[in-house]
């Protein structure tokens, strides 16, 4: 192909590249996705996140093509979003194999990871529908026990049933489901003070520690949160002890905490504020709680041990897609 690299990408983007017969093995329960290959080399291909001459004046509009057309190739969602995925990762592992310019890299890694993002967020916007109404519930202290642990679980398995991306990376998918789901329960929890009590807070802790315990995970953010919550009492007579229970939490989120506390069967007094106030030189407790933004890093770097990222171009040279362009079939290897 004689053309530019930006009207390369143009056709590469835009092709709809025929099904591998044989492809390539990700892991152990997941393949390559169909494009990957052809994007990638192709990126080999024209140079440009390398120190090549030419490559300097083909850099920017080439990658301002990519970023408007590659969050639109003729795929699938989810493979759209696991080529993005593969991208960054063979870009990040094969800067010194394919001597790529790292200050290019940075540059290139820096458009196509909010993309990545954005797909992210799509794939998990169903089970983040699914969640919404457990979070309410939860957030009430006021409910069935066994009932709200049973759909949390179904909700669980339908997230982890609809993920395809092999084992790892469905860990990583649901690991960020999980940071936005803790994040919208302690957005829950705070934006409502007059729950603040002692016998909410032992529930809470309670279901936690059983769906914890149910599908082995952790959910530390919350916790902190909880924590502070059992314990008001105790800062608010002790407020060093703060510094032990939650120490992640602001000094003013836990005032907030212990300022709007609400007396009930286990604690019938109103907490004493003043000390705490005193101990971290706050003025007064605030009197609402900003809400916590959705976690917005992904760090997918971790992901790259678990994968066979040298498997990208191991494809027989007979294939329908490798002999679309005749350059791609040199960036292959025979299985």
């Amino acid at each position: 192909m004689g053309s530019s690299p930006e009207y390369m990408f143009h056709l590469i983007l835009s092709y709809r590249w025929p099904t591998l017969n044989r492809p390539q093995k990700l892991c152990d329960n997941a393949n390559y996705p169909t494009p990957l290959l052809p994007i990638f080399a192709s990126l080999l291909h024209s140079k440009i996140l390398t120190d090549e001459p030419g490559s300097e004046q083909h850099f920017e509009a080439t990658t301002g093509v990519i970023v408007d057309e590659f969050p639109l190739i003729p795929f699938s969602h989810s493979t759209r979003f696991l080529t993005t995925v593969l991208l960054i990762l063979l870009i990040e592992n094969g800067k010194v194999l394919y001597h790529f310019n790292e200050q290019k890299v940075q540059m290139f890694l820096g458009q196509i990871k909010p993309i990545m993002k954005t797909q992210l967020i799509k794939i998990l916007q169903p089970a983040l529908n699914r969640s919404e109404m457990l979070v309410n519930r939860f957030a009430t202290a006021n409910f069935n026990f066994d009932h709200l642990l049973a759909d949390f679980r179904d909700v669980m398995k339908m997230n982890r049933d609809s993920f395809k991306f092999g084992t790892r990376i469905n860990n990583f998918v649901m690991g960020v489901f999980l940071q936005i789901f803790e994040v919208s329960m302690i957005n829950k929890i705070m934006s409502n003070p007059d729950r603040f009590c002692f016998s909410n807070a032992m529930m809470w802790n309670s279901f936690l520690s059983a769906f914890e315990n149910d599908e082995r995970l952790s959910l530390p953010n919350i916790r902190n949160y909880i924590s502070a919550l059992i314990m008001a009492q105790a800062i608010s007579e002790k407020p060093e002890m703060k510094n032990d229970i939650c120490p992640e939490l602001d000094s003013r989120l836990v005032a907030y905490i212990i300022g709007h506390y609400k007396k009930d069967m286990n604690i019938t007094h109103t907490l004493k504020i003043k000390p705490y106030l005193k101990k971290f030189k706050l003025k007064s407790a605030p009197s609402k709680f900003n809400p916590l933004p959705e976690p917005d890093k992904f760090e997918i770097s971790d992901i790259a041990e678990s994968l066979n990222l040298t498997n990208w171009c191991v494809c027989n040279k007979d294939e329908e897609c490798v002999n679309v362009y005749s350059y791609i079939a040199s960036y292959c290897k025979n299985e």
